[in-house]
């Protein structure tokens, strides 16, 4: 209908240009391609503008997203789903097209958000802890591409609920590990902002999310206006120690779309937390870690790093998570085809490749070799391969993948690169829902 959203929504179509019409094919990326198109079966010249696209070879199909141009005057409705088209420049058919999908324009509202969790890790034998806390956010669309999300308001406490015998003699030989488990209140401000262009149907899709936290700053600076030193350690709020620090993390997933049976998803991701102040040992829940169905799927969740240490080395603490202060890690991941509507759904392949470890900041004596550094580095990334297969029901997608270690940074007594002792323990199978990233 004129002049309503759904007049003005943007339509992303393939597009195909005949030699001999023109001297050269449009460029539709330079946002001044604006012809018209004729829906099959009528007479009509509906003008449009063209966003962006792929780059035009005559006879060859492109796909692009184009503009209404005259949405208020004139009833977009005869280009809808699958409709085809003839492109006309004047009086002149150029080429013809398909109407593969159309976006309303986006509206950027703003919302808050209040929140209230709880979760418990219990560990058999060894301790069982509770996390509790609540969150007001505040986010924004700037661009529908775009949206700020500030959380002001993060109160967060970490209370071990119960510990064993055998936890404390642990505890005694590896302090700096378990401090992290201590009772902490954790009061923190975040900032994240989020890009995500996949709304515009090119080949190349991006999101990008970088996030930054301050946990414990401004209480520190309350507590030093009423006369505690900014250098005082273990302050108390309501009889916890509570967490200080900085931290940052940046994810970025690109997608290459092939076609639609066939796609290469990527991801990079990083992050560093320095704890500091009345806490120098950063609470557990906050710490990194590597490994996992939505990790390095060679390994299972927390089995890897810090560094080059390897619990295994002290059967003590062979069941200890593997967390850390610094993550490095990328993915990468060839997608296809393999039925197409099979009892409701498409099963899909999936072939990939997963690199990455965690580290700490600090030296630590109990974790030997376990502290970022230069020196080989390469030899300090795990690394994985293996395959799946999905079945997607667009609504929900069922997963399972297999992968396979081809290097770890812990010695092993194997010099060679490929480093794992067998090849049976050297695999790592999963099932989740959905996609990894």
């Amino acid at each position: 209908m004129i002049g309503t959203d759904e007049n003005r929504a943007v339509l992303y179509v393939e597009v195909i240009f005949w030699s001999g019409k023109r001297k050269m094919p449009p460029r539709l990326m330079s946002g001044k391609y604006c012809p018209h198109f004729v829906v099959t079966g009528t007479m009509e010249y509906l003008g449009v503008c063209f966003l962006d696209g792929d780059e035009c070879i005559f006879d060859e199909p492109a796909l692009g997203n184009a503009q209404p141009l005259y949405p208020d005057t004139i009833d977009y409705a005869p280009l809808e789903n699958n409709a085809e088209f003839l492109i006309y420049e004047g009086a002149n058919a150029v080429g013809k097209g398909r109407v593969l999908g159309r976006t309303v324009p986006f509206r950027f509202p703003s919302q808050t958000n209040f929140k209230i969790y709880a979760e418990q890790v219990n560990r058999a034998r060894y301790f069982k802890m509770l996390s509790f806390g609540g969150t007001v956010s505040y986010s924004f669309r700037p661009s529908r591409s775009m949206k700020h999300t500030v959380t002001p308001l993060h109160l967060a406490f970490n209370h071990l609920q119960h510990r064993t015998a055998t936890f404390d003699s642990i505890a005694q030989a590896n302090p700096m590990l378990f401090h992290s488990l201590d009772d902490q209140f954790i009061p923190s401000v975040t900032y994240t902002f989020t890009y995500d262009d996949s709304w515009r149907h090119r080949r190349m899709r991006i999101w990008w999310e970088n996030s930054f936290s301050s946990a414990g700053n401004v209480t520190s600076l309350i507590y030093a206006a009423f006369g505690k030193s900014l250098k005082e350690r273990e302050k108390k709020f309501l009889g916890t120690p509570f967490a200080q620090f900085l931290k940052f993390s940046s994810e970025i997933r690109p997608l290459y779309y092939i076609n639609d049976k066939q796609q290469i998803a990527g991801r990079l991701m990083a992050g560093v937390i320095w704890a500091y102040g009345n806490k120098t040992i950063a609470p557990y829940n906050e710490q990194f870690y590597v490994g996992g169905a939505n990790s390095i799927r060679a390994f299972t969740v927390r089995s890897i790093g810090p560094g080059r240490f390897h619990p295994a080395e002290n059967a003590a603490y062979s069941y200890v998570d593997e967390t850390g202060d610094i993550k490095l890690e990328a993915n990468l991941e060839y997608r296809f085809r393999i039925f197409s509507n099979l009892f409701g759904g498409n099963l899909n392949g999936a072939l990939f490749l997963d690199a990455g470890n965690v580290w700490l900041m600090r030296k630590d004596e109990a974790r030997p070799d376990a502290q970022f550094t230069f020196n080989k580095f390469f030899d300090n990334i795990a690394l994985g391969t293996g395959l799946g297969i999905r079945y997607d029901l667009s609504f929900l997608v069922l997963r399972l993948d297999w992968g396979v270690a081809l290097h770890v940074p812990y010695e092993t007594g194997i010099s060679k690169y490929y480093n794992i002792p067998n090849f049976k323990d050297g695999m790592g199978i999963h099932f989740a829902i959905g996609y990894p990233f």
